[in-house]
């Protein structure tokens, strides 16, 4: 077994601009809710060579979201938190497809998530993957229930387990719209 300084190295050597490999540590839940931590994982995907072709890729996206009614505006939060893997999110977008656009996206960045992310819960998704705890609360609401339905199935959570997700969350968004003084 490698010791954490090989890994640091691998990691300094391998995550640069000219790399398309990134090197990642998972840390996931147990069936008991218990955290455990994996050894680093390789993440392969196509970077932008430059930030002048980032403008013009969001904007190729604008007519996918647009046949499934979700806003323009969505183009640049997809490519600011996935890159070019956006386009695997939005190719899952006809698996999910929903009255409400907001919970077809939603599904189907959870389905990337769990996929290629190690996503484990609800608080991962909603704080780690897709930061919208912290930069799109009002969004949460409307797509919490099908989230939290789609990771109750994927992973097969008890009742009991499902409520401590709900819980979880709870406490997360309480805290996240809680300004404290110093």
């Amino acid at each position: 077994m490698a010791t954490n300084e090989a890994y640091k190295k691998a990691f300094d050597g391998l995550n640069n601009e000219f790399s398309n490999v990134s090197w990642a540590k998972a840390t996931v839940q147990d069936q008991h809710g218990l955290l455990r931590a994996t050894q680093p994982i390789q993440i392969e995907y196509e970077k932008f060579k430059n930030f002048s072709e980032v403008a013009p890729y969001s904007a190729s996206l604008h007519p996918i979201l647009a046949s499934y009614r979700i806003a323009p505006d969505r183009a640049e939060y997809l490519v600011g938190n996935y890159g070019k893997q956006a386009s695997l999110i939005l190719s899952a977008l006809p698996e999910f497809q929903n009255e409400d656009p907001e919970i077809t996206l939603a599904r189907a960045e959870l389905d990337f998530g769990i996929k290629n992310e190690a996503v484990a819960s609800a608080d991962d998704f909603f704080v780690r993957r897709t930061g919208r705890l912290f930069f799109d609360i009002p969004s949460i609401p409307g797509v919490r229930k099908a989230i939290m339905d789609d990771l109750h199935t994927a992973f097969s959570w008890t009742e009991s387990r499902r409520q401590e997700e709900e819980e979880r969350l709870d406490v997360a968004l309480a805290d996240a719209a809680t300004f404290y003084e110093l």
